[in-house]
């Protein structure tokens, strides 16, 4: 597969993305698949389409329609994040976690590169789910940390409240009531 057409492609993704958003994932999905065989190549359709799929737990499906675009050289840093972050998410939820902390720890080292908080934040929180999947809580609350760390200036407030959600889960796991209080709390 070649890729990846961008500037000649016509097409809006704001009511599909309205769609995800209000639930519709069948209207959703058979657009996105519709779009994706007029745009076989599109990077913002395929991973689109792969989040979507994901959604409605069919992350086999989302591993094989976005894997052929990691071969692009025509991919921006950004879109590689995106790229290697949807295929860590989607190999962490078949427990495939080797594949995970590969394509987790890439979109971290292009955080990184790109020198983006939030992306790193968002990285490092991606890691902290894995760890925890694995039973590793000493490392998923060093990555959370890490992530709450690069979140202070941050108006992403889901990705905020997803990390102190997952700290204050942790820490109710681990016994640390006081803790868990102080996370769910948002402080």
């Amino acid at each position: 597969m070649s890729c990846c057409v961008t500037s000649t492609e016509s097409y809006d993704l704001t009511e599909i993305k309205q769609q995800i958003q209000q639930g519709d994932l069948v209207a959703a999905t058979a657009k996105l698949e519709r779009l994706a065989e007029q745009y076989p190549t599109s990077f913002n359709i395929l991973v689109e389409l792969a989040a979507v799929l994901r959604k409605n737990a069919k992350h086999t499906q989302a591993i094989s329609i976005i894997d052929p675009l990691l071969e692009s050289k025509a991919l921006t840093d950004r879109e590689r994040f995106r790229l290697h972050t949807e295929l860590g998410i989607n190999f962490r939820r078949i427990l495939d976690t080797q594949q995970a902390n590969v394509h987790y720890s890439k979109a971290k080292e292009l955080a990184q590169r790109i020198n983006d908080n939030e992306l790193l934040a968002r990285a490092h929180a991606n890691l902290g789910v894995l760890y925890d999947t694995q039973s590793n809580l000493a490392l998923a609350m060093q990555e959370q940390t890490a992530a709450l760390e690069l979140l202070k200036d941050s108006t992403d407030w889901e990705l905020q409240a997803s990390v102190y959600y997952n700290l204050g889960d942790m820490s109710l796991r681990l016994n640390n009531l006081a803790q868990a209080s102080h996370f769910f709390s948002g402080h």
